[in-house]
């Protein structure tokens, strides 16, 4: 039975962008800029939302140098060439399979808790798990057309929700607390800020849904890209500006709790008066990482059709698709832990993959191969040097941060009171 194609594949494509982007960003990103005040860490948020999509749309005009489904493994041969291809290879596979063997195990915990309390199903993490990967792997198998549509649902789910916490929280905000107390912080959560607007590897795959329409892919990329920014600024706003940013029940401590979701619930549902708040909470952070899975595996699916050049018949999308989502299950399955390591560099690989990648596919294309397209970024060279340079200067920080290379003041764990009201190390 062959699936209908929706009616508009621009909205679609528009809310797979944000989806993809939207994910474990909306708990860290508020964490990460506590106390910096509002203004700061807005123009900061715009920044790296203009430099992702700068990325974005690079990604996009090397794309649209070749017709039909071609991924990065094409794009990078028929540019950069070898290294480019091995490049592209570690960085996209270090990348999304790290983010998706995080994904499989949280989402796994968080439908068995659910089935658990809400349905009186005792299931375990690990059969949630696979169950969870097998069915999305399913849509994912079934091609663009389903992701689109199941997407759309997971999305109005998840904006619903969002706008119904907007909505109790607003009358709570102490506008003391949106005030800058510092911004010393705020330099280290740019890293983060950038993953936060990571959906760039799923440009080659709308490209095709989209039937190659310039004017419609760059509307998706500028439209979908904006979403996360302004969810995240408004969703930002409104948790620092209802939890302070001291105290047991602070942002400090709960950037540093063990579970800091839960620990940001329960702050929350303390504040609101209302005990529903942490399910409210377990349903939003649920549909984040499902409508971000489903970009993410889509992007590894159509990746792997194009680096062993896989024909898109029934045979060619199950290996894709079993390429796609066995690996990271087993993983998480087996040693979740191993590439939790590697989710922490996830920072690192977003600029290599996204930021640096891109800049010099379209440098080599531009002025050695000379390739041209129906878009071009515009700004020639000189925007290209800006993005190189914001990517070295970015990859730099997350090392400095990592090996503690910073004077302490920088670190928020040097911020963490004790009970006389001082502060100490962490």
């Amino acid at each position: 039975m062959k699936i209908r194609y929706p009616r508009n594949k621009l909205l679609g494509g528009i809310l797979l962008i944000a989806g993809t982007a939207i994910g474990a960003g909306m708990l860290a990103l508020p964490l990460k800029t506590a106390g910096a005040g509002l203004l700061p860490t807005t123009l900061l948020f715009v920044f790296g939302w203009l430099y992702m999509t700068i990325a974005g749309l690079l990604m996009l005009e090397a794309n649209l140098w070749f017709k039909g489904d071609v991924n990065l493994i094409t794009m990078t041969r028929q540019t950069i060439g070898l290294p480019g291809q091995i490049i592209a290879w570690l960085s996209l596979l270090l990348l999304l399979y790290a983010i998706n063997v995080a994904y499989i195990t949280e989402c796994g915990s968080m439908i068995a808790l659910t089935l658990n309390q809400n349905f009186n199903l005792s299931i375990s993490d690990r059969a949630a798990s696979i169950g969870f990967t097998l069915s999305l792997g399913l849509v994912i198998f079934a091609g663009t057309v389903l992701v689109d549509y199941l997407n759309r649902w997971l999305m109005i789910g998840l904006i619903a929700i969002y706008l119904l916490l907007l909505a109790l929280a607003t009358a709570h905000i102490e506008p003391s607390y949106l005030k800058i107390e510092t911004t010393q912080y705020l330099p280290l959560a740019f890293p983060v800020i950038v993953t936060s607007f990571a959906y760039q590897f799923v440009i080659p795959s709308l490209k095709v849904y989209l039937n190659e329409n310039t004017r419609d892919l760059v509307k998706t990329v500028l439209i979908g890209g904006s979403i996360p920014l302004l969810l995240y600024i408004f969703w930002t706003a409104i948790i620092t500006g209802v939890i302070p940013l001291h105290g047991a029940a602070g942002l400090i401590h709960i950037a540093h709790d063990e579970n800091p979701t839960s620990a940001m619930s329960l702050s929350l549902s303390d504040l609101f008066h209302a005990p529903w708040i942490p399910l409210i909470i377990h349903y939003f952070s649920l549909l984040a990482l499902l409508t971000s899975f489903l970009g993410v595996t889509l992007s590894l699916s159509d990746f792997f059709s194009d680096a062993f050049t896989l024909k898109h018949d029934t045979k060619g999308r199950a290996i894709a698709t079993i390429l796609a989502i066995i690996p990271p299950l087993l993983i998480a399955m087996t040693y979740p832990d191993s590439f939790m390591v590697a989710l922490g560099y996830a920072g690192v690989f977003v600029v290599i993959l996204l930021g640096i990648l891109p800049i010099f596919m379209v440098w080599v294309g531009r002025y050695r191969k000379k390739l041209t397209g129906p878009f071009r970024v515009p700004g020639g060279k000189i925007t290209l040097l800006v993005m190189l340079t914001i990517s070295i200067l970015t990859i730099s920080l997350h090392f400095a941060e990592h090996f503690d290379l910073l004077p302490e003041k920088f670190y928020m764990r040097s911020a963490i009171e004790d009970p006389t009201g001082e502060t100490k190390p962490h």
